[in-house]
């Protein structure tokens, strides 16, 4: 997998939690996976969008067990 080397900018207390909970030499792999997630999560916004354009919004019992699933999965 390729890497390209960016300049950010971040909020001084952020970036001091970040390298207190992964050491100084592991930042980029911090923010490559924190922005992997936050793609991850942004593609399956669209694609609930999508059915909720195909299909029409789910109705709330659905979307109780769905949460109640989603916990189960996450540990919650």
């Amino acid at each position: 997998m390729s890497m390209e080397k960016v300049s950010a900018t971040l909020e001084s207390e952020i970036l001091d939690e970040i390298r207190r909970r992964v050491g100084p030499r592991k930042v980029s792999a911090f923010l490559n996976e924190a922005a992997r997630q936050k793609l991850q999560q942004a593609r399956i916004q669209e694609y609930l969008v999508e059915l909720y354009a195909e299909h029409g919004a789910p109705s709330e019992v659905t979307r109780r067990e769905a949460a109640k699933r989603i916990d189960k999965v996450l540990g919650s």
